[in-house]
Order: structure tokens, then C-alpha cells, then sequence
């Protein structure tokens, strides 16, 4: 029987055996490992012996220790350490199937990339390095939309984000630890500011839909399943806390479910055939992701609707956390979100890895 490795981050695994409050509910690998016919094995970095060329891990039940051969297909679950890189770069030389591998995670390099999709370009919104030359692209971003984001390139969960609109007489209102009203030498300052704290990029601001009140975007789960096919198992909207703008269930957003959201949010419209858009723009997403990285398998995405329900892609995140659809008590879909993993890793072990066209290996 095959071995499925799934690699995580030491702390995370020392949670999961501890069974404490984590993201990572692996108990949720089971069925789909016995329905494939696979071992599964938890291992951290250090589990690896390169010596030996052995893992060490726990086994998926029971959490027993194990010792055991290179895995022959792995599930990158690690958020990128410098340890995992290594890991990862040192099991592909060895021709082991990894999937999600490494990928540039800076904003502005996944922005260049989708952009260069004519299928994914309608759903972006415009998003510029702050690099210099800054304070002409501003002005653009700020003739183009009432407001727009200076965002950390390598950040997340909404961490480091601050939103700037227009305030009228121009002034402005900055939004970020803090909330302020400035002039035009006061905003200048303030982006001067965040650029001074690492790569930054100014992002087009989309007007929301309001949900009870405010915005909310869509955390869509993307991940490829059996035949290598990317498909959508769940969505779940997040509403933003009052008085804040971004969305976080780490920020004090709230998760709620996508289809009760849409039939709120836009009255009288065909919430289906809102559903079924955000579905085609995320899967396009996919195919994009895949034509520069045919091993990435498990995206989380943040599509945001304009007034009229037209999806815009605010983030594409490479670990997602997995929490918004068990938060909203869909179960069968968070369960989807496990399976898939597992039916690709048996795609890969029965095809050997044959890489076909983008999007569907």
C-alpha cells in the first residue's frame, strides 16, 4: 500500500498530537485515506533522515510513531519556513510527487502573474509595486477608484493593511491601527511610512457589497481532486466586524454561508448564477496558478463582489487555514476540503506524476 506523507509545520504537529485547538483537523484525511487504499504519515521537517532516507512521522490514526520509506507523493502543508523549503526542494531532487510547492508568496509576483491570463485579467483588480516612481501610480489608482490599499506584499490575515479614500476637498481618511483624516502631503507621508517597513503594493479598492450592514468578501476554497481536475469544494462569505473593513475571522470578521449572504445581499438577483461566476473566475485562477506551477493543488481565495455582483480577486492565498466552512456548519463541504488532497495524491500515484496540459495534472 502507497504512503501519502503529509508535511506540516513543527508546531503545528506538536498540536495536532497534542490534540489541541488547531487549523489542521486531520482526522478528516482518514476516510478519504481508506476510500484511495493509502497509509497516511504526519512528518515535520526534521522527521526527515536524508541520511537514511527514511521519514519519521506519525501515523493517520492513532497518531503512532512511525519510521518509514520516503513517501512516494507529499502534501505541502508547511507555511514556507526555511526548514520546509528545504524539505521540500530536498524530497523533489529525489522524485518524490510534492504538491503545493514552492511558490513566490509576494503579492505583487501572483498579481503579475494572473495578469498575464486573459481569463483571470476582468477579475483583477489594478495592483502596482511600491517602488519608486510610487506617487504617479497613486494618482492613477486615485483618478480610477475613490479608494484604494497599501498592502504588505508578503503579509496575511489581513495584517498591516491600511485602506485610504477619498474624504472630499482633497483630503482623506486613512484607516489602518488608526483612523485619520489627512491632506495630500499627510497621505504622501503615510505611504512613505508603510514602504519604510518592507515591499509594499498599492492595491485598486473595490466597493463592497454589504452584508447586515458591511462588507463582506467570499473565502473560496480551490483545490484539484480526482483526474487532477480543479474544482471548488465550498465558499463561505466573511462579513467585517463593525468599524473595521477587513474581513479576517483572525480580525474579528465572522463567517457565514455564501448562498443565505448572496440572497441578502442582492434581493431579486439569481443567487445561483452569482454562485456559478465566482466558481468560473476561481477556477481560471487555478488553471493560471497551474501554467507557471503545475504541482499547486490547494488554494484559498478571496473574491470580493462589487454593487452589481461582478467578483473581483482581492487575495490568493498559498496555505489557506481551512476555517470558514466549519465555522458555518457546512460539513460535508469541509470535508471536501480534505478529500481532495487525497484523491490527487492518488491521481499522482497512478499516473506517475505525467504532467498534461495546465490545469489538469
Amino acid at each position: 500500500m502507497a504512503t501519502l506523507g503529509v508535511f506540516l509545520d513543527s508546531g503545528v504537529l506538536f498540536r495536532v498530537l497534542r490534540r489541541r485547538r488547531v487549523f489542521e483537523a486531520v482526522h478528516l484525511y482518514e476516510p478519504a485515506a481508506r476510500e484511495f487504499g493509502l497509509n497516511l504519515v504526519l512528518f515535520r521537517p526534521r522527521g526527515l533522515s536524508r541520511r537514511r532516507r527514511r521519514v519519521r512521522g506519525y501515523s493517520v490514526p492513532g497518531f503512532r510513531p512511525v519510521s518509514v520509506p520516503i513517501p512516494e507523493v507529499v502534501h505541502n502543508r508547511t507555511l514556507q519556513s526555511a526548514s520546509s523549503r528545504s524539505g521540500v526542494r530536498w524530497l523533489q531532487a529525489r522524485g518524490v510527487h510534492v504538491f503545493n510547492p514552492i511558490v513566490p508568496a509576494s503579492k505583487h509576483a501572483k498579481h503579475l502573474l494572473l495578469n498575464r491570463s486573459a481569463e483571470v485579467r476582468p477579475y483583477l483588480p489594478s495592483a502596482f509595486r511600491l517602488a519608486p516612481g510610487w506617487p504617479a501610480r497613486l494618482e492613477t489608482l486615485q483618478r480610477r477608484s475613490g479608494q484604494f490599499f497599501v498592502k504588505p506584499s508578503f503579509g496575511s490575515r489581513g495584517q498591516g493593511v491600511i485602506r485610504i479614500a477619498s474624504a472630499g476637498g482633497g483630503r482623506y481618511r486613512v484607516d489602518g491601527v488608526r483612523h485619520r483624516v489627512v491632506g495630500r502631503r499627510g497621505l504622501r507621508r503615510c505611504v512613505r511610512q508603510a514602504a519604510r517597513r518592507g515591499p509594499h503594493i498599492l492595491q485598486e479598492g473595490i466597493e463592497l457589497a454589504r452584508y447586515q450592514g458591511q462588507p463582506f468578501d467570499i473565502r473560496v476554497h480551490l483545490q484539484r481532486g480526482e483526474g487532477g481536475h480543479w474544482n471548488v469544494p465550498g465558499m463561505a462569505a466573511r462579513r467585517a466586524h463593525s468599524g473595521r473593513f477587513v474581513t479576517n475571522l483572525t480580525r474579528g470578521g465572522s463567517a457565514h454561508r455564501v448562498r443565505e449572504v448572496l440572497a441578502a445581499a442582492f434581493p431579486g438577483t439569481d443567487r445561483e448564477r452569482i454562485y456559478e461566476h465566482i466558481e468560473q473566475a476561481s477556477l481560471a485562477v487555478g488553471r493560471a496558478m497551474a501554467s507557471s506551477y503545475p504541482r499547486v493543488a490547494d488554494l484559498g481565495l478571496d473574491v470580493g463582489l462589487d454593487r452589481d455582483a461582478h467578483p473581483w480577486i482581492l487575495e490568493v492565498n498559498l496555505r489557506m487555514l481551512r476555517l470558514s466552512l466549519r465555522d458555518t456548519g457546512e460539513h460535508e463541504a469541509w470535508a471536501r476540503v480534505y478529500r481532495n488532497p487525497v484523491a490527487y495524491a492518488h491521481h499522482l500515484l497512478t499516473t506517475g506524476g505525467h504532467m498534461g496540459e495546465a490545469g489538469t495534472t
